[in-house]
């Protein structure tokens, strides 16, 4: 074995060790972005839903009220 290598192989098995470690802290990362990104995302279309129906409830409430008749 050349001398050139001595040094470098453990610094190879270094190097692929921090890769290696990386790439699953970076994906447990982005999967749990994802997850917030999808909770967020249905939690805006409930509000937006929510919103809708009290607005169409106002509106309603707002037409039909002149008929009303108190007596």
């Amino acid at each position: 074995m050349r001398l050139i290598w001595k040094p470098a192989i453990p610094q190879i098995i270094i190097v692929l060790y921090l890769g290696l470690v990386s790439f699953f802290v970076i994906d447990a990362s982005f999967i749990s972005m994802r997850e917030h990104y999808v909770k967020d995302v249905i939690e805006n279309r409930f509000q937006v839903i929510a919103k809708a129906i009290e607005v169409s409830a106002e509106k309603s409430i707002s037409e039909t009220s002149p008929l009303i008749r108190y007596e």
